[in-house]
């Protein structure tokens, strides 16, 4: 199961300079690597300290942030 942050998520962190920095600077990367983790929207930014950051920036819960999987309906 891939977990992946929101689009509006990833579009504010684009848009939030002090937001983008803060992320940048937890996962250890480059202005320019920042920007391709967030075109990948890669599973990085799903990790606790990220989460952390976007949740004081934006006041919004994990489940506002986190892209739920498509439910996969199986019959037996």
């Amino acid at each position: 199961m891939k977990m992946e942050i929101r689009q509006n998520v990833v579009d504010t962190i684009k848009h939030e300079p002090l937001l983008f920095g803060e992320v940048a600077n937890e996962l250890g990367l480059t202005p320019s690597s920042m920007n391709r983790i967030l075109y990948a929207n890669d599973k990085r930014l799903t990790q606790a300290g990220v989460m952390a950051i976007i949740k004081r920036h934006t006041g919004l819960s994990d489940e506002e942030i986190i892209e739920k999987p498509a439910a996969v309906n199986t019959v037996s």
